[in-house]
């Protein structure tokens, strides 16, 4: 009995986890800063052993040059980027949208820690993140990320005499980053209205009692508000964002 066919599933393995491992790593959720670097690297370890069976799918034979080898590997790597980068793009409008929300309010300087970012971010965004990436959790949306990785060898199957379109890989990017402004203004339209009315009528109110220190009485009543609001709508603007999120998925499902 030989084990010639050991080279084969290995390298197989190998550009199967260059793919799966480069989206893990972008993943809202999986691939966040909290979530440990050996804790991501196992876990696509292990999902590329699972979905190594069920990938039916007819990879070119180990290049014989080691620059075909390098060629090939790279091209599974800068797929997964991409797919990983398109989810980490569109899931940027909740930050965006937390941005303008806290700018209206008067809270655009009250920074918070973002688990999710590892880094400070207003405190509307972080609330927007954390609750968006649990309830993605919570609906059974992440699901579509094991479909996208499955799928995305039927989309773009592994072959060593073509390389990526990097052409349509810039034009997807820049529809996904023009969808998650778009998506960000949806989300944060209402705050944007209530920002221009309320800084007119501060100016209407100034202009016609000028001894009042407008600053002063301004402020906590914007805060205020700006609370009440979000309390009313943060379930409609979560809500709107997954059922985007999720039609968004569905574009690299087949």
């Amino acid at each position: 009995m030989t084990l010639d066919f050991l080279p084969q599933l290995a390298f197989v393995y190998l550009l199967l986890f260059g793919r799966i491992g480069a989206i893990i790593m972008l993943l809202p959720g999986f691939g966040e800063a909290y979530v440990s670097t050996r804790i991501r690297l196992i876990f696509a370890l292990l999902l590329t052993l699972v979905f190594y069976p069920m990938l039916n799918v007819s990879f070119a034979l180990i290049p014989e040059s080691l620059s075909g080898v390098f060629m090939l590997m790279m091209q599974e790597i800068l797929i997964g980027l991409f797919i990983g980068a398109s989810i980490k793009l569109f899931m940027s409008a909740l930050g965006m949208a937390g941005m303008v929300v806290a700018m209206q309010t008067g809270l655009g300087s009250a920074m918070s820690f973002d688990p999710n970012q590892g880094s400070q971010a207003p405190f509307f965004a972080t609330i927007l993140n954390l609750m968006a990436v649990t309830l993605i959790f919570v609906t059974d949306l992440h699901h579509l990320f094991f479909r996208a990785m499955i799928d995305s060898y039927a989309l773009f199957p592994t072959n060593s005499s073509e390389f990526i379109p990097i052409g349509d890989f810039a034009a997807m990017a820049m529809e996904s980053i023009s969808r998650s402004f778009y998506l960000a203004m949806q989300m944060s339209a209402p705050f944007i209205l209530y920002g221009v009315v309320f800084n007119v009528g501060l100016g209407i109110l100034a202009k016609l009692m000028p001894q009042i220190q407008i600053y002063f009485v301004a402020m906590p009543a914007n805060i205020g508000i700006g609370f009440i609001l979000m309390m009313l709508l943060v379930g409609s603007m979560v809500t709107w964002f997954l059922d985007r999120f999720g039609s968004m998925m569905l574009e690299f499902v087949i």
